[in-house]
């Protein structure tokens, strides 16, 4: 396709390089002319300082601008003001796996600190068959709480929590960093076993059922203790985690306890970088404006960042919502926001790194980048049922500009083109570069693995049509027992799957089904040599 008319942001582009060119007109005897040099500082950069104006004195506005033309040529490798300040903002990501040991959403055990509790409270022999008990989070249910603590407001500061949990030998000696994960709002002291191993807001030593937290801390970004160097409290057989959890006063309103377990296991494979947050992100292009020798590619790389412009809360929103196959959340609302974070961060590190290139990678990377395809709905645009947004965008914006000669049957045609343009997982080895992966997107999405199919379409299957109970007790209520492998199913039915009506897609037909019964009981017997020859085990219903 041919450009026919110049967008409203290249002939800006074109202006300021006019600009550029009539600063070039003036006797090399003005070059020193600090004004003239504020000047070239304000139009190709953040503003000038006295580095930058001694610099352009020294060697010329020309040969300034031809050496922001061309940032490669400048040297920031000894530049400490921008490199420790950009360093700041990053951080090593270690591939691990993590194993709970409790989780969150986890039966516990609570006593509200209206009075002291027994000194052993906290002890494995402990008995709390008295206490109340509910998931956590534990606290005001303030939109983070399963059980809520509706009368504690004004009446008391605290709650006592104890969860026990069973580990084997073979999982106890399975556990490699052992983690603490507390979600909290104000302060805690957590034991295990009877010992502290952590602390917040709370002071050394025993303390008493009404003493308020000595600081605030909001709820909502969990913290990580690491408890490795006491994972010998552990046992085989029976482990309590116990917690009291105390708010920072009888009036506050906010009470929340959350706390996970964890076995982290460090995996194979590189660690990476990864900005630390959105936050952090917004620090580092403001911190290449202030310090960066580079100053006309961190104004460009700024300038394509926002032409080309997506949302981060959009993002986050589209991650936290996505699911695993077993319809689990495939991650916390935290991980969502750290990996929309580096998102951004990456497409707009390919906009600074281009910032002087060619306008077909920048467009071209940024269809392809996940924080587009999420912003401008491209993830929705599917056979059928086409979604316009960012084909719109891309004619009246991102390129050809509004009202640049063409119609409502381009904007379709155009959106043709994104048909099936989506979101995709790979794993990192085998994910395709930007922007060539808009030439060569991957075939598989997910991370690759190899399957073996041991329980398979076809015969072999046991059915029990649901006019009644397949397996009742003495009063004729529903048991689970027809699921279990002792189960005698002698009398059911034999088919092959797939089992049902018979529109097309089925072997055995239910032909009395309709108007007769609602439910139809499957079982299939199958051996299995040894289970521990199973990664991970999928059951996939059609």
């Amino acid at each position: 396709m041919v450009l026919r008319a110049f967008p409203r942001w290249l002939g800006q582009v074109a202006l300021l390089l006019f600009a550029l060119t009539l600063l070039l007109l003036p006797s090399a005897a003005r070059a020193d002319d600090l004004a003239q040099a504020g000047h070239v500082l304000n139009r190709i950069g953040y503003g000038p300082s006295p580095a930058d104006l001694a610099y352009i004195q020294a060697i010329g506005i020309e040969a300034y601008i031809t050496e922001q033309l061309d940032p490669e040529t400048i040297d920031e490798s000894d530049n400490a003001a921008l490199l420790e300040r950009q360093d700041a903002l990053f951080e090593w990501l270690i591939p691990t796996e993590e194993t709970r040991l409790v989780g969150a959403g986890a039966i516990w055990r609570y006593r509200k600190g209206t009075s002291e509790p027994s000194s052993a409270w906290k002890e494995i022999r402990f008995d709390d068959a008295s206490w109340l008990q509910g998931p956590t989070g534990i606290g005001y249910g303030d939109g983070d709480d399963e059980t809520v603590l509706s009368d504690m407001r004004n009446s008391y500061v605290s709650v006592y929590l104890r969860h026990t949990f069973h580990l084997t030998e073979a999982s106890l000696g399975a556990i490699a960093d052992l983690i603490l994960r507390v979600d909290y709002d104000d302060g805690f002291k957590a034991y295990l076993n009877g010992t502290e191993i952590a602390r917040a807001n709370l002071p050394a030593g025993e303390v008493p059922h009404g003493t308020t937290a000595t600081g605030s801390h909001e709820a909502g970004t969990p913290r990580d203790f690491d408890i490795s160097a006491q994972k010998n409290l552990l046992r085989a057989g029976e482990n309590v985690l116990a917690i009291q959890a105390h708010n920072r006063g009888l009036t506050s309103s906010d009470l929340s306890m959350i706390p996970e377990l964890l076995n982290r296991q460090i995996l194979p494979g590189p660690t990476r970088r990864v900005i630390k947050g959105i936050d952090e992100l917004q620090q580092l292009v403001h911190i290449r404006g202030v310090y960066s020798r580079r100053q006309l590619q961190a104004v460009l790389g700024e300038f394509w960042e926002n032409h080309l412009t997506t949302d981060y809360d959009k993002l986050v929103d589209y991650l936290d919502e996505l699911q695993n196959s077993d319809a689990t959340d495939a991650m916390s609302r935290d991980q969502a926001r750290a990996e929309a974070a580096q998102l951004e961060y990456q497409e707009y590190q390919f906009f600074y790194d281009n910032a002087l290139g060619n306008f077909t990678d920048l467009l071209l990377y940024s269809a392809t980048s996940p924080t587009m395809l999420v912003y401008l709905d491209n993830v929705l645009n599917v056979r059928g049922k086409a979604n316009e947004n960012y084909a719109r965008e891309i004619l009246e914006l991102h390129a050809f500009g509004v009202d640049n000669r063409y119609e409502q049957a381009d904007l379709e045609e155009l959106a043709r083109c994104f048909t099936g343009w989506n979101v995709c997982k790979v794993a990192a080895e085998n994910a395709p570069s930007f922007p060539d992966s808009a030439l060569e997107p991957p075939l598989r999405c997910g991370v690759l693995s190899e399957d073996e199919v041991f329980l398979d379409l076809g015969a072999g299957w046991k059915y029990f049509k649901g006019t009644e109970e397949p397996s009742p007790d003495t009063a004729g209520e529903p048991t689970l027992t027809w699921t279990t492998g002792a189960f005698d199913d002698a009398d059911w039915l034999d088919g092959a799957t797939g089992i049902g009506y018979g529109d097309g897609d089925d072997t055995t037909v239910l032909s009395d089904m309709r108007n007769n019964y609602l439910s139809v009981y499957l079982r299939r017997t199958f051996t299995v040599d040894n289970p521990a020859d199973f990664a991970n085990l999928i059951l996939e219903v059609a």
